[in-house]
């Protein structure tokens, strides 16, 4: 190759080109550092991570939206079978606790409708200070995906960078993000918990605490239902304290 190369007529375009050079350097290139099974695996590994990350909130959205949909069949194929299994008693008992549940998850889905009203209003005026093209826009849907729990704000705040990096540049998206990610750890540990918390009546500690062991353990769905399980845990127990201190009183 590099004889034929040498052969090249002096007055060629191809001269101006050091061919010999690339030519040399492509020898000395080693495929198997490119193409290295055990980092081809990480790259997969990665790959389906994310992609199953997507697919479980997908399959998440799609199953509330049937049982929305089908929830007055569901709930009287329930109370049926709680009528046919149990007596008037038991009956009644889980029907209260039915309902306190339900009223629970309403008023955790509002509580989170909230907050990411709120998020989405911080971060617009953060972003129309700086001068971010679109923070309107771009602030509501950083709010919007703030209800999917730590997966959404993230790709909410990539999708923001890649937008402002277009319209304003490198500096101004950079500078976006550092904003935008500190109201976001205002919003994760301060006004969260305490919105939700003043809701369902849970101290704001319990919600940081249920959300992070639960989630380490359950991930993204375990994340968005830690605290309406922990507020149903802590219905249950209350009033099983009642039913003892009642049964010392007799």
């Amino acid at each position: 190759m590099i004889e034929t190369i040498k052969d090249i007529p002096e007055d060629s375009v191809l001269n101006q080109i050091d061919l010999k050079g690339i030519i040399e350097n492509l020898g000395t290139i080693k495929i198997e550092d490119y193409f290295n099974l055990e980092k081809i695996g990480e790259y997969a590994k990665g790959v389906i991570g994310i992609a199953t990350s997507i697919f479980n909130i997908f399959v998440t959205i799609v199953v509330s939206i049937y049982l929305l949909a089908e929830r007055s069949q569901i709930v009287n194929g329930a109370k049926k079978l709680c009528g046919a299994m149990f007596n008037i008693s038991a009956y009644k008992t889980i029907g209260k606790y039915f309902r306190e549940t339900n009223a629970i998850f309403f008023r955790f889905v509002s509580s989170q409708l909230v907050d990411a009203l709120i998020v989405g209003v911080l971060t617009s005026i953060a972003m129309s200070l700086l001068g971010v093209k679109y923070a309107i826009l771009l602030g509501f849907m950083i709010g919007l995906f703030n209800l999917i729990p730590y997966l959404g704000a993230i790709i909410a705040i990539v999708l923001a960078i890649i937008i402002t990096i277009f319209t304003g540049g490198i500096s101004q998206a950079f500078w976006m993000a550092v904003v935008v990610i500190i109201l976001q750890q205002i919003d994760a540990n301060i006004i969260n918990p305490k919105i939700i918390g003043d809701s369902l009546e849970i101290s704001p500690i319990l919600i940081i605490f249920s959300v992070t062991v639960i989630g380490t353990y359950f991930g993204i769905i375990g994340m968005f239902l830690a605290v309406p399980i922990v507020a149903v845990i802590k219905l249950a127990i209350n009033d099983f304290i009642k039913y003892k201190e009642s049964l010392k009183e007799e």
